[in-house]
């Protein structure tokens, strides 16, 4: 039985590492390439201190980067928070804050209006790989169970302040289980992502 949502991972870049995890409109990459990357990122958050458990920032526009970065948090034991780059700085502000988000994954074209209202530790994914460790590697690298967090997205706030929700790994396990069975989903399906990763539509998309 699967306890979190990177023993999928490992075992689908164990059966098929050179199928497409993920195109999009500047990038494509494979299963095993997500996982190098992926190994990348969580040793950058680990060399940074954030707790297990803890959350973590995502300040990148939707696309590939931003599922390579999901990976990585799971994959050191924390949690991940998608943000969106479009909505107003004082929204994001307002999340980390009430998160008390210790750090923050960005890019360099959105470094900069990220630390205008957050004074974190901000990891810059371009830098984060650039590095030459990460890749390959030990194939059991989370301790995480199914109880843990794997997710937090937050409600509008149409009808007053944004309110976090945290979702733990079973969540998506049972979620996806029921999907891939009802679905009839195969390693062959191609599936397209159209709902924001800050939106809970988008989990049957990436996972």
């Amino acid at each position: 039985m699967q306890k979190n949502v990177i023993d999928y991972l490992r075992k689908t870049v164990c059966t098929h590492p050179d199928k497409k995890a993920v195109i999009d409109a500047e990038m494509e990459i494979t299963f095993s390439e997500l996982w190098g990357v992926a190994k990348k990122i969580s040793n950058a958050i680990k060399e940074v201190e954030i707790p297990k458990n803890s959350p973590v920032g995502v300040y990148l526009p939707k696309g590939g980067k931003m599922v390579e970065s999901f990976a990585g948090i799971n994959m050191c034991g924390c949690f991940y928070v998608p943000l969106d780059t479009k909505s107003p700085d004082a929204r994001v502000s307002s999340i980390l804050t009430t998160l008390n988000a210790e750090c923050v994954i960005t890019d360099r074209a959105h470094e900069t209006q990220l630390r205008s209202f957050y004074t974190g530790k901000v990891l810059v994914i371009e830098e984060v790989m650039a590095q030459t460790s990460g890749n390959g590697g030990d194939m059991n690298c989370t301790n995480q169970i199914d109880t843990d967090p794997v997710y937090c997205i937050f409600t509008s706030g149409s009808t007053g302040t944004p309110k976090g929700v945290v979702i733990a790994h079973r969540g998506v396990i049972d979620y996806i289980d029921w999907a891939v069975s009802t679905f009839n989903i195969t390693s062959d399906t191609v599936i397209g992502n159209q709902a924001p990763f800050y939106f809970d539509n988008s989990t049957l998309d990436i996972y």
